[in-house]
């Protein structure tokens, strides 16, 4: 297994870090920014695909991370620190969504009790992440976006596995060879998901405004109960619905450690931001194609957009200094961001109504403005509360709790 001094110099290394590694963040910035106004505006756009870029990027930054400890780490530690890292912020998030709605109910007089219990076994669910296996939980009030964060703890799982398989094969023919075999894995899961569970996925239910184009319908063939509730959506909350986009992160900080220089030179290029460009939008056509055509999208897709949105990061870094630092910040912030700005959009367009706040009566500008505003205020001040969590030493102690009664 080679470690990233066996590769590089450390020349080698400052020049990756400026022209690589300090590019991701403002990726990370672009996608949360995406998902946010997608969420906020209730579709209409492409927005939705921000996701896409942070299941690249996190496959690279796992892998990136693990190459420059070399052998010097342990498995059990690394998935300590993953779980610290992830669980005890979701938690969290998942009472205070627990709470919103019990305020709701309470504010807008509807069956207090039926309805509670409803949410505290929504609540349970999202905590034990078994809420995501089921296409009537996986969209949960009032925080949809977190069906995201069972993906991304199923990465987490195989990722050791994946880690160590992949460094046996010392060339780059052996790389792309891995990376093919697990995109030809995810294509098999997708087509047996679409044509056998009526796989429907995500994000793919939102029609394109611009150019009018409607979604295509699912095949909706199997019955709608609580007996099958693993079909439409809920197949594809779980990580082989996406694997081909995490290993290509993987394999992409494999081939950065392995050669910089060389890699630098072919990816950040204009040439290749336009070549993503192009792919990316073959990938959105396969949306709109046909059921055959979701079985490559998502691939597609996220192979575009990372190329191009890499080089639009360098092109900012190098003209717009000011506006790259500024999604570089929304990025380190991003998991924050994402957690919570799906309850304040809930609370605007569906709390705030049903207590007698007649906000369709407000122009369309001021509605913009008060919107946003008040969604970005509520995203902020619990971004902040959230960060002070993270630094303290609650979520070690409470991962060590979990651990703990998981062993009994």
């Amino acid at each position: 297994m080679f470690t990233l001094k066996s590769y590089t110099s450390e020349t080698d290394v400052s020049f990756v870090q400026t022209k690589i590694l300090g590019l991701l963040d403002f990726c990370k910035g672009l996608a949360i920014a995406w998902v946010f106004l997608f969420h906020c505006y209730r579709g209409g756009w492409f927005g939705w695909q921000g996701v896409h870029i942070f299941i690249v990027l996190s496959g690279f930054g796992l892998t990136y991370s693990c190459l420059q400890k070399g052998d010097n780490f342990s498995w059990k530690q690394w998935y300590i620190k993953r779980f610290e890292k992830v669980l005890p912020t979701y938690w969290v998030v998942c009472l205070f969504g627990f709470l919103i709605m019990l305020c709701h109910y309470i504010f807008t007089n509807e069956d207090i009790a039926k309805n509670f219990l409803k949410a505290a076994i929504q609540l349970k669910l999202d905590i034990l992440v078994f809420s995501k296996l089921s296409h009537q939980t996986i969209f949960a009030l009032p925080n949809s976006a977190l069906w995201f964060i069972p993906l991304i703890l199923g990465y987490y799982l195989v990722f050791p596995w994946l880690y160590t398989r992949t460094l046996k094969d010392e060339t780059t023919k052996g790389y792309l060879s891995i990376l093919l075999g697990v995109v030809a894995l995810e294509f098999i899961y997708r087509g047996i998901t679409i044509y056998w569970l009526d796989g429907f996925p995500i994000g793919y239910e939102n029609r394109f405004d611009a150019l009018s184009l409607e979604p295509i319908k699912p095949l909706n063939r199997l019955i709608d109960s609580w007996i099958m509730p693993f079909q439409l959506q809920a197949p594809f909350a779980l990580f082989p619905s996406r694997i081909g986009e995490f290993m290509l992160g993987m394999i992409g900080a494999i081939l950065l450690a392995k050669n910089p220089q060389k890699f630098t030179n072919i990816f950040l290029d204009c040439r290749m931001g336009l070549t993503g460009v192009f792919i990316w939008l073959a990938g959105y056509c396969l949306v709109y194609v046909g059921l055959w055509g979701w079985i490559f999208a998502d691939f597609i897709i996220s192979l575009g957009l990372v190329l191009w949105v890499v080089n639009l990061a360098w092109i900012f870094q190098q003209r717009w200094g000011f506006l790259f630092i500024t999604l570089s910040q929304l990025g380190i912030w991003s998991y924050y961001i994402f957690l919570t700005h799906d309850i304040f959009v809930y609370v605007y367009w569906e709390s705030l109504p049903a207590i007698g706040l007649d906000i369709d009566s407000l122009s369309w500008s001021t509605n913009n403005i008060v919107r946003l505003g008040f969604i970005m205020f509520g995203t902020w001040a619990t971004s902040c509360l959230l960060l002070k969590f993270d630094k303290s030493r609650l979520p070690h102690l409470m991962i060590k709790n979990s651990l703990t009664r998981a062993v009994k």
